[in-house]
């Protein structure tokens, strides 16, 4: 019987947590001999979106999220929320999840037409 990963990992944050690490160790063989397996030093380069909500437990300022996030299209201060917004807020976050895809979407709609 085949396994899916998803189901297992998303049982287990410890098994998450080694499962993404393999990700940056299987990048650059080096990371092996770091502590943090390398992941402090990847880049996202995709599109990314950023909520920032007012009761979190800790904020990363936008020039902070920019050197790890290359790509930021979306970075919005919200009104309010915390930690657990999809629970909490789940109208303002669902709305900037939209807007955040309508950027994308267009974004990849424009470079199918350039070709």
């Amino acid at each position: 019987m085949r396994k899916l990963a998803g189901c297992d990992l998303n049982d287990s944050p410890v098994g998450l947590a080694a499962y993404i690490e393999k990700f940056s160790v299987w990048t650059d063989p080096e990371f092996r001999n770091l502590e943090d397996g390398g992941l402090e030093r990847l880049t996202a380069q995709v599109p990314t979106g950023t909520a920032s909500f007012p009761n979190e437990i800790m904020h990363t300022p936008q020039a902070s999220a920019q050197k790890k996030y290359t790509n930021i299209v979306s970075f919005h201060f919200m009104p309010r929320g915390g930690h657990f917004a999809a629970l909490e807020e789940p109208e303002l976050l669902a709305e900037d999840i939209l807007q955040f895809v309508g950027i994308v979407e267009k974004g990849q709609l424009w470079e199918k037409k350039k070709e």
